[in-house]
């Protein structure tokens, strides 16, 4: 289970995503869904390391891609520094050596972005909808 922000009971979201008009449509749709907010979105690796340790969200939604690296270095980091957001990967790279390596680095799901996105925004309305 998610442990929800405290304050508000809002399940919050770092959006990291390198393409611009990709990252603007998984905001949106993530904005959509009822007691979700996006806090933050990202393009580097450097970059969401910061955010995550700045804003501490219930959930990263990581794109594999990043400038600066891979979410994978983003994940290593997050394991290093016991950062506690759950981690979903979103991908356009969905091979199976890259899911085996993201689970075992600590992401909760690794999801296609070409054909798993309903996928990824039903599994984070069931993580705002379970109480903490």
């Amino acid at each position: 289970m998610v442990p929800m922000s405290s304050e508000t009971q809002t399940l919050t979201v770092v959006v990291a995503e390198d393409f611009i008009p990709v990252r603007e449509r998984l905001v949106a749709k993530v904005a959509e869904i009822p007691g979700v907010s996006v806090v933050g979105e990202t393009a580097t690796v450097p970059e969401t390391i910061a955010r995550i340790r700045a804003l501490k969200p219930d959930v990263v939604m990581l794109d594999w891609s990043l400038r600066g690296g891979t979410g994978l270095d983003v994940l290593r980091q997050m394991r290093a520094e016991q950062m506690r957001s759950e981690v979903i990967v979103v991908t356009n790279y969905s091979f199976p050596e890259y899911r085996e390596k993201a689970l075992a680095a600590g992401a909760h799901a690794f999801f296609s972005k070409s054909r798993q996105i309903p996928e990824a925004m039903a599994m984070i309305r069931q993580m705002a909808a379970s109480p903490s």
